[in-house]
């Protein structure tokens, strides 16, 4: 976690608006109960300074990113866990969620899902080409 930027009263959320899967995901997250609470930041088309520091546009792409109220900067499985812990829906998990062998596992998911989502953007791309 790095801290970059002065604390907010708000999560910030950093997600890849151009893949059609982070998309649908967040907007399931942002119509929760809670999702009205965080400020959503579509990592695709925004200002760089809207990254704030610590972040690039290409590391907000590559990976889901959330800074919390005290500028600290999460991202992969961890930030899954901060933004469901944020949701009236899921936030009864995130003690079970945080322990740190349970965020491993969900890591390894993560990373699983990243390689599955470059193969489906790559096809993607090739097929408009």
């Amino acid at each position: 976690m790095n801290t970059a930027k002065p604390p907010t009263n708000r999560c910030t959320v950093y997600y890849d608006g151009a893949c059609p899967l982070c998309s649908k995901e967040i907007a399931v997250y942002r119509n929760w109960k809670g999702g009205e609470q965080m400020n959503w930041v579509d990592a695709s088309r925004c200002d760089p300074e809207q990254l704030g520091g610590n972040l690039t546009r290409e590391q907000a792409l590559a990976r889901l990113h959330c800074r919390d109220e005290a500028g600290n900067l999460i991202d992969g499985a961890e930030a899954f866990v901060e933004i469901w812990s944020r949701l009236r829906w899921l936030s009864y998990l995130t003690p079970l969620l945080s322990s740190k062998l349970v965020l491993r596992v969900l890591e390894r998911c993560y990373r699983g899902f990243l390689s599955v989502r470059r193969r489906i953007h790559s096809r993607k791309i090739s097929a408009n080409s």
